[in-house]
């Protein structure tokens, strides 16, 4: 119970943060570089706040990633641009076997579109 109570406390004083300053936090203290859908949804599943904000705050869609993990094929990409709307791109290419010519191809005219961030 003594527990639950604290629990509940850290995450009503967390919830309590702004936005810009929750965003601010994740960017310092997660490598933007090293982000996956999967860490966004992760992070969007702490709490509702955490969700809004992370639905809602473009920097932390701005990793255009291809090639790695499941979470970064091309239907991924596609939500990573709508989402990041004007902010700087990190486009992060992986090289993995399983790419094809059509798929790097792609996600390159894709990206490309978005060169001016």
């Amino acid at each position: 119970m003594v527990q639950s109570e604290a629990n509940h406390h850290i995450m009503s004083s967390i919830n309590d943060l702004a936005p810009e300053i929750l965003i601010n936090i994740l960017e310092l203290v997660f490598d933007p570089s090293e982000w996956t859908l999967d860490h966004l949804c992760t992070l969007a599943l702490v709490s509702k706040y955490f969700l809004s904000v992370v639905v809602s705050a473009p920097s932390l869609w701005a990793v255009a990633r291809f090639g790695g993990p499941p979470s970064s094929r091309l239907e991924h990409i596609d939500l990573a641009l709508r989402k990041s709307k004007e902010a700087p791109l990190i486009v992060i290419l992986e090289h993995n076997t399983t790419m094809t010519e059509t798929d790097v191809t792609t996600f390159m005219i894709k990206v490309v579109q978005h060169s001016h961030r």
